[in-house]
């Protein structure tokens, strides 16, 4: 018989979030280097909802149509994060730059909001596919987001 202690019991979704925030549209090198000033940086952990667990054990055993994350989203709520969490308040959601990647077991999606978007006062931040938030991070500020300012919204996901 196999003893527990050979299994993986510490095995969980960890998510990071890191808010880069520029002077004016992002302008880029022909090397796709920023060279836009960067006047802010806010970071922190972020929370993997219950259902956002749900929609991933759906994909994996092919119990639902449900779609993959395609998309980031901010919020105007102050609200502490909690598993129980469905949606943002007031959400303006823009799709990701590009397919998020993978590298070992981190996953790194990345999204930029330029000068015309959301402009609110942004207090949470989660990513979802259009039915289903997978993850929720507040208070992330507060930050009121303008049209001075763009801001390139980095989130990875990391199985520990």
């Amino acid at each position: 018989m196999t003893d527990i202690a050979e299994h993986d019991t510490n095995s969980g979704l960890v998510g990071h979030w890191v808010l880069d925030v520029y002077e004016g549209d992002i302008v880029r090198d022909a090397d796709g280097n920023i060279l836009n000033e960067q006047v802010d940086r806010l970071e922190g952990h972020n929370l993997i909802t219950t259902v956002g667990k749900q929609m991933i054990m759906d994909r994996l055993f092919g119990l639902s149509g449900v779609g993959a994350m395609s998309r980031c989203g901010v919020g105007t709520s102050a609200t502490a994060a909690a598993v129980g969490n469905t949606t943002l308040t007031s959400g303006a959601f823009k799709v990701f730059d590009s397919t998020p990647t993978r590298s070992s077991l981190t996953v790194t999606a990345v999204t930029t909001f330029g000068t015309g978007d959301a402009n609110i006062n942004w207090q949470e931040l989660g990513l979802d596919n259009g039915t289903t938030l997978l993850n929720r991070i507040a208070p992330i500020g507060p930050f009121n987001k303008t049209s001075a300012v763009s801001i390139i919204v980095t989130v990875t996901v990391t199985q520990s």
